[in-house]
C-alpha cells in the first residue's frame, strides 16, 4: 500500500481500522460488575492497590518467572523488529516496500496458525514445556534471519517470519491463561497492570538498544544478539516450577 499510494495515505487508511475497533467496542452490551477498589486489608488508594498488584506478582514463583521471560524476549525481539529489521530489509537486502509488505502479510498468517495450535500443543507436550519451547524456538528461528543475505530474501524472510509468528500466540495464549487461572478475580486487574508494566517496559528499551547497537556494531550483529537474548529468555521457564506444569491449574477462587 505504501508503494501504491504513498506513506501518508497508507497511514490514513490504517487509521480507519481504529475506528472499526472503536465501533466494535461500542457494540458490546454485556453488563460489567461494578468495581470495588480496595486491597485485601481494606486499604484504598492508588499506592496501596499498586503495591498489592506488585505483591501478587512477585510472591508467586510462577508469575514473576513469566514476567521475566516475557520481558526478556520482548527486549531481544525489539532490538531487532523495533530497530533494525527494516534497515536490514531495505538497505542490506534492497527490498521494495511492496515486497516487505508481502513478507509481513505471509508472516502474519503464522499468528492464526499459532492461535489454533496453542491449546493442542499445551495438551500434547505439557503447558510448561510448550511455554519454554515456544520462546526458545522463536529465538532460534529469528537467529536464521541473516541467511537472507545468501539466499532468496523474500522467501527466506517469509518462511522465518511465518514460523516465528506461529510460536508467539502459542506462548501468549498459554501464558496469559496461566496468569489468569492462578490469580483471584479480585486482583486480576492489578496483576495484569504489574505484568504489563514489566513486560512492555522492555519494549522501548529493546528498540533503543537495538538502534544504538545497529549503529555501532552493525545491523546483522544486532539481529544475532537480539535473537540470542530472545532465545535465552526460555531459561526463566526451564529453570523453575513453570516447566513442570502439565496443564492449566484449577482457577483460583474469586
Amino acid at each position: 500500500m505504501i508503494q501504491w499510494i504513498g506513506g501518508a495515505r497508507a497511514v490514513a487508511v490504517d487509521a480507519l481500522s481504529f475506528l472499526a475497533s472503536a465501533l466494535a467496542l461500542a457494540l458490546i452490551t454485556t453488563p460489567e460488575p461494578e468495581p470495588r477498589p480496595s486491597t485485601a486489608s481494606g486499604a484504598t488508594g492508588f499506592i496501596p492497590e499498586m503495591r498489592e498488584g506488585i505483591d501478587v506478582v512477585f510472591k508467586s514463583p510462577i508469575l514473576w518467572r513469566i514476567a521475566g521471560c516475557t520481558a526478556t524476549t520482548n527486549l531481544g525481539s525489539n532490538m531487532i523488529f523495533g530497530a533494525v529489521f527494516l534497515v536490514f530489509a531495505y538497505r542490506d537486502l534492497h527490498l521494495s516496500a511492496a515486497v516487505v509488505g508481502i513478507i509481513f502479510g505471509i508472516s502474519s498468517v503464522g499468528w492464526l496458525v499459532g492461535a489454533f495450535l496453542a491449546a493442542w500443543l499445551a495438551r500434547t507436550f505439557g503447558l510448561g514445556m510448550t511455554l519454554g519451547l515456544s520462546i526458545l524456538l522463536g529465538g532460534l528461528i529469528t537467529l536464521a534471519t541473516p541467511l537472507a543475505l545468501i539466499g532468496v530474501p523474500a522467501i527466506i524472510l517469509s518462511v522465518l517470519g511465518f514460523l516465528n509468528n506461529v510460536f508467539v500466540p502459542v506462548y501468549n495464549i498459554n501464558q496469559v491463561s496461566l496468569r489468569q487461572s492462578i490469580t483471584p478475580d479480585r486482583v486480576q486487574g492489578r496483576m495484569n497492570a504489574t505484568m504489563r508494566t514489566i513486560v512492555w517496559g522492555t519494549i522501548p528499551v529493546g528498540a533503543f538498544t537495538g538502534g544504538i547497537l545497529g549503529t555501532t556494531i552493525g545491523v546483522v550483529q544486532t539481529i544475532i544478539l537480539g535473537s540470542v537474548v530472545s532465545a535465552l529468555a526460555a531459561l526463566w521457564i526451564f529453570l523453575g516450577p513453570v516447566a513442570r506444569l502439565k496443564e492449566q491449574p484449577v482457577p483460583a477462587p474469586a
